[in-house]
């Protein structure tokens, strides 16, 4: 008799599958709103990517304009020294940093030179120095390409070239800025282990003798066999002794390699985005200086968010 009771009531069962249901409709109504607020602060950090890239875009104008179009300035430390190196915009409260720009490079890097690509850099003021500039040192490796559903090392040669900027007297008063050092390196130096090692010669053109220190621009080329082939991982560093006497503790000079490099940093919100502009170390009175744009809206280097 109790137990058919017990079996009849069954109010107690309609409470269980309330609640039940109840909590799978919260559990799904969690679930959404999670993805919600997801693409909502995603939303929102593509819109501060957008004031942050523009931001440190307008820091960079503004430096360009003052070194190229008025030639305020021929150096980035000039510049730094004479005017704010941070500052908040006033429509959109982004602020742009231009603190990390510097005048010269302790190491010379570029990710990749494909097939026929060259990069200049420049060493200067080497008669100013205490400890000049007497050697650089090279170093590169192979990139890799597929092959058979593989990937192989890139058929790929390294071309440097070293040139004098102090020009000379040539045939018939004709000035010349000789190439003293004019080398294609076959061997991948990171995978060999040794580096690719070029002294700063000063010699005169006809080998009899040197000439003051003076300053050289040094062109990377890298000669493939297709236009898939590359050079991966490719540096360059300056030392203040010939390449007999470097070894692996030596500190390289840290203002041996002369390219002004602008870095401006824009930041807004918990969103940050940098640009960079490498300048041809020349006189701007020259006309001659020119500039190459860098964005890390897409390496990341810096990260779209901070």
């Amino acid at each position: 008799m109790i137990l058919n009771k017990i079996k009849k009531d069954e109010r107690g069962v309609i409470l269980v599958l309330t609640l039940i249901i109840l909590s799978v409709f919260l559990s799904i109504a969690l679930s959404f709103s999670y993805f919600v607020i997801i693409d909502i602060k995603q939303a929102r950090v593509i819109d501060d990517s957008v004031i942050a890239y523009y931001s440190a875009d307008s820091g960079l104008e503004k430096s360009l304009y003052l070194l190229m179009k008025q030639k305020a300035f021929t150096s980035v430390s000039g510049l730094k020294g004479a005017f704010p190196t941070s500052q908040t915009l006033t429509e959109s409260n982004g602020l742009w940093d231009i603190g990390e720009s510097k005048d010269s490079e302790r190491t010379f890097f570029r990710q990749r030179l494909t097939n026929g690509q060259n990069v200049k850099f420049y060493i200067l003021k080497r008669s100013e120095q205490d400890g000049k500039p007497k050697s650089i040192l090279i170093n590169w490796k192979k990139g890799r390409v597929p092959s058979g559903g593989s990937e192989v090392p890139a058929i790929v040669k390294l071309q440097v070239s070293l040139t004098q900027l102090t020009a000379q007297d040539g045939p018939d008063g004709a000035m010349i800025y000789y190439t003293d050092t004019n080398k294609i390196e076959e061997l991948d130096s990171l995978e060999n282990g040794e580096s690719a090692c070029y002294n700063l010669k000063d010699e005169k053109i006809d080998g009899i003798g040197t000439i003051p220190a003076g300053d050289y621009a040094v062109e990377l080329r890298a000669l493939g066999a297709s236009d898939i082939d590359f050079i991966d991982q490719i540096s360059a560093t300056a030392y203040d002794t010939d390449c007999n006497t470097i070894d692996e503790n030596q500190i390289p000079n840290s203002s041996g390699l002369s390219n002004m490099t602008i870095k401006s940093k824009g930041r807004f919100g918990a969103a940050s985005q940098s640009i960079m502009a490498h300048l041809l170390p020349r006189d701007p009175a020259s006309g001659l200086l020119g500039f190459v744009l860098f964005s890390e809206q897409e390496v990341l280097k810096d990260g779209a968010n901070n």
